[in-house]
C-alpha cells in the first residue's frame, strides 16, 4: 500500500482515543465476521489492514450500545485522508476522525 504507514497512523489515533477511557471495546468487522480477538491495539491494527473494506465498531462497555462506526476502505493509492470513506454522523465518531486527521 503505497501511504500505508500514514494510514497505519491516522487508525492508530482513532483507536487509541476510542479506548483512552479504558469503557469503549474496538472491534473491527469485514462481511459479517469480527476480525479481531483481542482489545490490543496491534490486534486491531492488524485486522483492518488484513482487508481491503472493513468496519470499525465502537461499542460502550457498560452500556453495551453502539458509539458509532466507521467505514475503512484500503486501496494500494489511497491518501490517509481518504481512509475512513463514511462514520456514524456523530459528536463522538466526528471528533475522533477529525482529531486523527488534524495530525497526519
Amino acid at each position: 500500500m503505497k501511504h500505508e504507514h500514514k494510514c497505519r497512523a491516522l487508525i492508530r489515533s482513532i483507536v487509541r482515543d476510542a479506548r483512552a477511557d479504558k469503557s469503549t471495546l474496538v472491534f473491527v468487522d469485514s462481511e459479517g465476521d469480527c476480525l479481531n480477538e483481542s482489545q490490543r491495539e496491534r490486534d486491531i491494527l492488524d485486522s483492518v489492514f488484513s482487508v481491503d473494506e472493513s468496519q470499525i465498531i465502537l461499542i460502550d462497555l457498560h452500556t453495551q450500545r453502539t458509539l458509532g462506526t466507521l467505514s475503512v476502505v484500503l486501496d494500494y493509492d489511497t491518501a490517509p485522508c481518504e481512509v475512513i470513506q463514511d462514520f456514524s454522523a456523530n459528536a463522538y465518531t466526528e471528533t475522533l476522525v477529525r482529531k486523527a486527521e488534524s495530525k497526519i
